[in-house]
């Protein structure tokens, strides 16, 4: 599956979320706090900001994982978590789960070692995004929504969710079904995910 934004530069859906900035490298928390010092060491506690499924558009959240966030080549980049959201109940966390008929979120968190450093990455991330919905206070939100084609066809639309909060940068792509023709669906399902992660980092002290 290939993607075409609707405007602007392009972005492959196959694979978006890691383009945009989820790093599949694991690693362990502990060596990005010693890489960064003391800025990065509250890097395991992010893990909890994640909503349960229940408390989403979804009906699974998959095991959340770490990963170090180098790909992004952000500087100050201090490690992060990710997790997928599906309406997939089997246990084929493969092609399956993301299959033309599931709605899905690929979700993923990057911290930094400073407000500044996650300033910077938000503004160069998305940089074709506008602004959809209303972030938690406090934060910032932008999507943009990219034309899915399959096998040279239009097949639904994929949306692409970043948003700002504290030090975290948080990134998401994926798709909602039926498909229409403005990914408002694949919007207001990410939107909710973003905006109850935006309130549980602001909720840890």
């Amino acid at each position: 599956m290939a993607c075409v934004p609707r405007s602007g530069r392009a972005l492959c859906a196959a694979g978006a979320l890691g383009a945009l900035a989820a790093a599949t490298l694991l690693a362990v928390p502990a060596v990005a706090a010693r890489q960064h010092g003391d800025a990065c060491a509250p890097v395991a506690k992010w893990k909890a900001v994640f909503p349960r499924a229940a408390a989403t558009d979804f009906a699974v959240r998959w095991p959340i994982t770490y990963h170090s966030g180098t790909r992004n080549h952000w500087p100050g980049t201090c490690g992060g978590w990710a997790t997928t959201y599906t309406d997939y109940r089997g246990t084929d966390r493969t092609d399956e789960a993301r299959a033309p008929t599931r709605d899905f979120a690929q979700v993923s968190i990057v911290a930094l070692s400073s407000r500044a450093a996650a300033r910077a990455a938000y503004a160069e991330t998305l940089a074709i995004g506008g602004t959809h919905g209303a972030p938690a206070a406090g934060a910032l939100m932008k999507s943009a929504v990219y034309i899915a084609n399959r096998d040279g066809r239009q097949d639904g639309e994929t949306a692409a969710v970043v948003s700002l909060v504290r030090n975290i940068v948080v990134i998401s792509t994926g798709e909602g079904r039926p498909a229409d023709n403005n990914g408002a669906k694949a919007l207001r399902e990410q939107e909710r995910v973003h905006r109850a992660i935006q309130r549980n980092v602001i909720a840890i002290r």
